[in-house]
């Protein structure tokens, strides 16, 4: 049995002045290294250490999220399109400019949602990373690649 459609398909028309860009053209005008707004906002974190390598203080931030495993993200890219997990790992990046984390708390529940392997192992690194500069970590997780990060485990 086919079911008639309800809904049509969504459709985007770009608009005639920016061409997608979200930007007026007086936004668009100003030049860094020969690339406008719109060109860096579609730089992912990744490309986006080139342009910015000789600001220290921008370069720093991005490298804390690629290190994190974030370079694929793009600077523009909303974060209704990013994953609870690259959330998380977002944040606590910017939480890491804090030269000290000494006191603060840090409750993530079920932070594995949306990551594979690996990206639990670099959630884990940052985790590691904040501790040791004295932050605090209370996760509500079920999953076991957290163990090893973990000093005390609560089972219900």
């Amino acid at each position: 049995i086919e079911l008639p459609q309800r809904y049509s398909e969504p459709v985007r028309v770009e608009c005639e002045v920016c061409i997608g860009a979200k930007l007026n053209s007086r936004s668009l005008l100003p030049r860094f290294k020969g690339y406008n707004l719109a060109d860096i906002m579609n730089f992912t974190l990744e490309q986006s250490l080139a342009v910015f390598e000789i600001h220290r203080l921008i370069a720093n931030r991005i490298i804390r999220a690629c290190q994190f495993g974030l370079g694929y993200v793009q600077l523009g890219q909303g974060m209704d399109s990013l994953s609870g997990g690259e959330l998380q790992r977002l944040n606590l990046t910017i939480e890491l400019k804090r030269s000290n984390l000494e006191g603060a708390w840090f409750i993530l529940t079920h932070p594995s949602t949306g990551l594979h392997g690996p990206d639990i192992s670099i959630l884990g690194e940052l985790m590691k990373v904040m501790t040791e500069r004295g932050a605090t970590f209370i996760l509500v997780e079920n999953r076991e690649e957290f163990l090893p990060f973990a000093d005390h485990v609560i089972e219900f």
